[in-house]
């Protein structure tokens, strides 16, 4: 009788002891954009150079930025009212970094706890679009 209950007890023992985390192949994968997707809500910040010495011309606006999950895994699609640029601003997300899809003068998106910082130079001209803002609740 004592032999089964010293059984009983090393196999309770033994279920209690085993991990109880499914294998990889089975859990459903974290997908990190959700950390940063949302809408932000700050200032627009239009500069260009004014054609006189080193003076600086700045228009500032309220502004809307809109984070969402693009089609294909990884992809950050970004919505900006009002908007800055013709076309739509997209970004690889990758170990909490973005990096623009565009070859030619690429935009720079940065989420840091809850704001957000984006910067738009579309030339060599004199004139960029700033962003700042955010997260919304």
């Amino acid at each position: 009788m004592r032999l089964l209950w010293f059984f009983a007890l090393g196999l309770l023992f033994a279920y209690s002891s085993c991990s109880k985390d499914l294998p990889a192949e089975y859990q459903e994968p974290i997908d990190a954009r959700d950390e940063v997707i949302g809408t932000y809500k700050g200032i627009k910040v239009f500069t260009c150079w004014s054609g006189t010495g080193s003076i600086y011309n700045h228009d500032t606006t309220e502004a809307e930025v809109i984070l969402s999950k693009g089609d294909s895994i990884s992809v950050i699609e970004v919505t900006l009212n009002p908007l800055c640029c013709n076309d739509k601003s997209t970004f690889t997300y990758s170990d909490s970094v973005f990096k623009s899809t565009r070859l030619f003068y690429p935009q720079t998106l940065e989420v840091s706890a809850s704001k957000l910082y984006f910067y738009h130079r579309g030339s060599k001209g004199p004139v960029w679009t700033e962003y700042f803002a955010q997260k919304t609740l």
